[in-house]
């Protein structure tokens, strides 16, 4: 984790945070897609997929409305106050291929560790333009041109932190030399290798790295909407961020 902004305003909280992608295994030309909790069937995106936070209460409340965007060198969290609302059109999921400049306008900096406070921003895809009050449409298609700039709330009252005093739990190696290998156990090694190889090779379930969509940042595609990283790994990414507040 390179840099990170926890932001609290009157309606969510959201965390805006910069990595290595390569420690996560995302590919440089993947700029990711959206997680959420609703799915084309309802039952969350990936399925059954909870979020809990004691950002309003002291004990961990259920968040009906969020949304996160996880990308190349970047991810987005917002989650919005299940008793306001405003709760499900300021954490709308509908903007799944248009990132994190859209769905979460944001002045996060790499390098800055910092909490802060701000306004609500629009409702993602709503903006005005010569004093009239406009919605964008995302196409099926091709992105294209989106068109817009979304009004992005100015941080206030910020806290600046240093990494090491956030991300305590690190771990550490040992230290040991590794044994030297025995024949058995270079001929179990081979054995395992060749197998690994031989599923790799058969298996169907393959992801074409190019076939990318929606965007972590500005970029976007004209790919079919998927998620290049596992809500699993997704959320351990951010295990020491929802919970700051």
């Amino acid at each position: 984790m390179t840099g990170l902004q926890w932001l609290r305003t009157p309606d969510y909280v959201q965390a805006v945070g910069f990595f290595d992608h390569t420690m996560v295994n995302i590919m440089p030309e993947d700029y990711g897609g959206e997680i959420d909790p609703h799915g084309a069937d309802g039952r969350g995106n990936p399925m059954g997929g909870l979020v809990f936070s004691n950002a309003w209460n002291e004990d961990p409340t259920q968040v009906v409305q969020w949304h996160l965007f996880i990308g190349r060198d970047r991810f987005c969290f917002k989650a919005c106050d299940p008793s306001r609302e405003s709760s499900r059109i300021l954490c709308d999921n509908r903007l799944d291929r248009i990132g994190c400049d859209y769905n979460a306008p944001n002045m996060a900096q790499d390098g800055v560790f910092e909490e802060c406070l701000a306004d609500n921003q629009d409702p993602p895809g709503v903006y005005t333009l010569d004093g009239a009050v406009m919605t964008y449409q995302q196409p099926e298609g091709p992105i294209g041109e989106v068109g817009f700039t979304p009004r992005t709330p100015v941080p206030s009252a910020c806290t600046t932190y240093e990494s090491a005093a956030l991300f305590t739990a690190l771990p550490t190696g040992t230290g040991a030399a590794p044994a030297e290998p025995t024949d058995d156990t270079e001929e179990t090694q081979t054995r395992i290798t060749t197998t690994a190889r031989r599923s790799a090779s058969e298996s169907t379930g393959r992801v074409n790295p190019s076939n990318t969509a929606g965007a972590a940042g500005a970029q976007s595609t004209n790919g079919a909407a998927r998620t290049a990283i596992s809500g699993a790994v997704a959320f351990g990414i951010l295990a020491s961020v929802v919970f700051l507040a």
